[in-house]
């Protein structure tokens, strides 16, 4: 097929029709440096009402995912995702069936042997070889050699932050996910209910849709009862310590709530099946935190708080528990101090409790008074908590915080079991343990540096193994490549601190002398030994020897105010001039510049945003290439636009006009401007909301016109707007990553397309274009993927082929025949190559006619018809296209 370079004149949109519509229903952790850790939770203390725009909440206001996505918007975070995904899904569809598209192929970039954080890790219950790993926001992985290497298994679903997984002990095949995270961490990702798998993986569907619908809900805990594979539990939390313990009768068909409060953990012991003990544990204490027990399989209205043995309820935060396999009713359970009651912040370990009579008492082991583990949590036990015992040693617990730990006593003491380095060395903030069912000393843990592997855990020291291979799951913050070296690429990262890489081998270094969590990177233009790098609230770094080694680049910035409030975001945006490597802009309340490659800073601004939260700094800078003066900037939740024409003149010269006049009250975290024209640039805004998307200026700001699209077929869906890049050698085209992958517009924002062909259903945080026309995008939770930039389309004399007698495939199939009045029709697509008397007939399986669905003239060319599935048992259907002597058909599947 002949493909050319788009030009102005080629626009493929131009050939969509208004015609056909389609509506969619509306509706940190950085635990090597304990000053970081303080800073974090002296954030996730901080409550500001008017961040949530005037609804009451108690969740922490300082975080980087959730805040931008919920100020302001419409929906739900949740509700947002699934709406946009379906209509991305009828995008993608209906352009396919025209054989409209643009050319568009990704191809992953790694790192493949350094992951992020993956929340929970299970082996196979009868093959030690099969294991899943639940990634925090980038799916579900599936290893068939123990753990060395994994594939992705969950790419495109709706949500890909997996809170937990269970595996069905007599069909292994058949598994369940739980999506979202219930922690209140940074960058905590929304869920979309439970999915099932009965492939072992392969594909997946959602069994809690209905449940969901109202909720912004993370599932935290799934367990299967051991005597009936139908009987499911999900520990859920949603909103600010509510939440509840789901049930379902029927093997996740329907689900009932059956007990009301911040669930995060079950335990059911097949030695006594009828009870069921279920943890609530809000991270900051509630009169519901604690321990409940139903002697009645979990029917509603059964449960009884257990009332003595274990602290007050309002000093409990977390709560972890697992059972003894080797010894009947002998239940161990850790918990987090609410932070309200810790002695000192990082003092938020609460203790060890242990029953030996199925849950009905609780001893406190004398562990808990460990003083070398009072700081085990460190700050983060609602993020970093678990407690497992060895299968066949009833002697050997191990407990996670920032390290693992292990008792070799029954949990009476504990020794830390993992370091950061060295044989016993695992990635900090460990959050789930599990153990082979062939061999029970081989274990695997799951932490913010992806999954570890012992096959001694329980020798006197343990030897770790990160065994990462195709665990791609980093979460990228903000990328950049060489200009030398285009292949050479970089990236701040969330806990797993800057990395760089080589796009075409694929080989990549953890760069270990600067941060915890990484942020902006950038090389400079002449030495390939220097760049910069940024972690968390403005600490700039900078590398003369290749990273070998860091130095501060911070004199002249002022990271707080008199009050202790952080005057730089947490992931700091600075930027290169973009020819001059030695001249440098960063934003935090101010402005500043340096002149000589972070020597010394100086403002070049007053205080812009006049506030003391770190959402509120400026979140984005964006310089005109061909013109640096002009430099544009957004803030975060203030929803301010600056611009200034003279950012190169003395420090005390430089003035900025505010520009915000006409854009949203959404959180503003993207600006992009036009590479030689300094008066055009383009903000995108976060939230999910009919406002949310692109908005473009031609006249420096004075105005904004909002860049939704021209037809519905081709416009955004109502998603945050996180990355933009303009394609330099045509600015016309220009690229958008949004919360469900790449849009791109080749008429200057007027119509968007998918542009994600091969790319998982991630976030996209960053997107760069190299000089040579590769469009590199940078994802949290699956790594960095890149492909060409030169957007091409068919041929027009392949798309002015002769019209042919085609009858297309239903969409959806398969169709629900009940649930929403959406799902419950099809779209047929038909083409006839002349005009003429067109007839769709409806049959079942065996033959027989149930309806006429269209019997009508119809001009030649390309047509739908809606095909409803009221009334349609499920099972298999046949749909009949007659045109003259022409006759074609296809099936579709009805289901319940």
């Amino acid at each position: 097929m002949k493909r050319r370079l788009l030009t102005l004149t080629t626009v493929l949109l131009s050939s969509l029709t208004a015609a056909v519509l389609f509506q969619l229903a509306a509706p940190q952790h950085t635990h090597l440096y304990s000053r970081m850790q303080a800073e974090k939770m002296k954030l996730r203390a901080e409550r500001r009402a008017d961040v949530l725009a005037g609804r009451s909440s108690d969740q922490p206001n300082q975080d980087w995912y959730f805040v931008p996505r919920i100020f302001n918007s419409t929906k739900r975070i949740s509700e947002g995702l699934r709406e946009a995904t379906t209509y991305r899904e009828l995008q993608v569809n209906r352009l396919a069936m025209r054989k409209q598209t643009f050319a568009n192929a990704w191809s992953f970039v790694g790192p493949n042997t350094i992951a992020g954080r993956v929340l929970v890790v299970k082996f196979h219950p009868t093959n030690g070889s099969i294991a899943y790993a639940g990634s925090a926001s980038g799916g579900v992985f599936k290893s068939t050699d123990g753990g060395s290497t994994w594939t992705a298994k969950s790419d495109h679903l709706p949500s890909l932050a997996i809170g937990h997984l269970a595996i069905d002990p007599v069909d292994p095949n058949i598994i369940y996910i739980g999506t979202g995270e219930g922690s209140n961490n940074w960058d905590a990702v929304n869920g979309d209910g439970i999915y099932k798998s009965t492939d072992g993986g392969e594909t997946w569907t959602n069994v809690m849709k209905d449940v969901i619908k109202d909720l912004d809900l993370a599932v935290n805990f799934i367990a299967i009862h051991p005597d009936d594979r139908n009987l499911i539990f999900a520990a859920t939390t949603y909103g600010s310590g509510t939440g509840a313990l789901m049930r379902s009768t029927d093997g996740g068909v329907e689900w009932k709530a059956v007990l009301n409060g911040p669930a995060r953990t079950v335990v059911i012991d097949k030695a006594k099946p009828d009870r069921i003990l279920v943890g609530f544990g809000y991270y900051n204490g509630r009169s519901s935190n604690g321990i409940y027990i139903s002697d009645q399989r979990g029917e509603r209205f059964t449960f009884n708080k257990v009332r003595d043995y274990l602290p007050a309820s309002d000093s409990i935060g977390r709560v972890a528990m697992d059972l003894s396999p080797s010894v009947p009713g002998t239940i161990f359970c850790a918990m987090q101090r609410a932070p309200k009651f810790a002695p000192t912040e990082n003092q938020d370990f609460l203790g060890i409790f242990k029953s030996t009579d199925f849950g009905d008492s609780w001893v406190k082991l004398a562990s808990s008074g460990q003083s070398n583990m009072r700081e085990a949590l460190r700050s983060q036990g609602d993020y970093n908590l678990y407690i497992r015992c060895h299968p066949t040693d009833s002697n050997v617990v191990f407990f996670g915080g920032i390290n693992s730990w292990r008792s070799t006593d029954g949990g009476n003491s504990f020794r830390q079991a993992t370091t950061q380095s060295g044989l016993a060395g695992a990635w900090v903030d460990m959050h789930d343990a599990d153990f082979s069912p062939q061999n029970p000393d081989i274990m695997l843990l799951a932490s913010d540096g992806g999954v570890f592997r012992t096959t001694d855990c329980r020798k006197s020291t343990m030897a770790m193994d990160e065994v990462g291979t195709g665990l791609a799951t980093m979460q990228f913050y903000s990328i950049n490549y060489d200009r030398q070296t285009p292949t050479r690429v970089m990236g701040g990262t969330q806990d797993r601190r800057n990395n760089i890489g080589d796009a075409a081998t694929m080989n990549w270094t953890q760069l270990v002398n600067w941060g915890g969590d990484g942020g902006w990177v950038a090389f400079d233009y002449t030495d390939p030994k220097i760049f910069y790098v940024a972690y968390q609230y403005g600490r700039l770094g900078k590398t003369t020897n290749g990273g070998t080694s860091f130095t501060s680049i911070q004199k002249g910035l002022v990271l707080r105010d008199a009050n202790d409030n952080y005057l730089f975001s947490f992931v700091t945006p600075f930027i290169m001039h973009p020819t001059d490597g030695q001249i440098l802009f960063v934003g935090g309340n101010k402005v500043y510049r340096t002149n000589n490659g972070g020597t010394a800073w100086l403002p070049i601004s007053d205080d812009l945003t006049g506030s003391g939260s770190s959402l509120s700094q400026f979140q984005h800078l964006a310089v005109c290439k061909t013109n640096p003066d002009v430099l544009y900037g957004v803030t975060g939740y203030s929803s301010i636009a600056y611009r200034t024409t003279n950012a190169l003149a003395a420090e005390s010269s430089v003035t900025w006009t505010r520009i915000d006049a006409g854009l949203p009250n959404l959180f503003l975290g993207e600006v992009a401007v036009h590479p030689t024209n300094g008066d055009i640039a383009y903000v995108g805004t976060a939230g999910f909301s009919p406002s949310s998307g692109v908005y473009k200026t031609t006249d420096g700001g004075s105005s904004w016109t909002f860049m939704k699209g021209a037809t519905p077929e081709t416009s955004l869906p109502d998603i945050p707007v996180g990355a933009i890049a303009i394609w330099e050698k045509n600015p016309q085209v220009l690229f958008v990553g949004t919360d469900i992958g790449v849009y791109v517009s080749i008429d200057a924002g007027e119509n968007w397309l998918p542009f994600s062909e091969g790319l998982p259903n991630v976030v996209i945080d960053d997107l760069k274009i190299t000089e040579g026309d590769v469009l590199y995008a940078g994802t949290h939770g699956r790594g960095m993927w890149r492909t060409s930039a030169i957007v091409s389309t068919v041929e027009d004399a392949e798309r002015r082929k002769p019209i042919v007698f085609a009858l297309g495939q239903n969409y959806p199939n398969p169709v629900g025949h009940r649930g929403n009045a959406a799902a419950q029709a099809s779209t047929v697509p038909f083409t006839i190559e002349k005009a003429g008397q067109v007839a769709i007939r409806l049959y079942d399986a065996q033959g027989r006619l149930l309806r006429t669905v269209l019997d009508e003239y119809r001009e030649a060319g390309s047509h739908e018809v809606q095909v409803s599935a009221d009334g349609m048992r499920p099972g298999a259907y046949f749909y009949e296209l007659r045109s003259g002597a022409k006759r074609e058909v296809r099936k579709m599947v009805v289901v319940d």
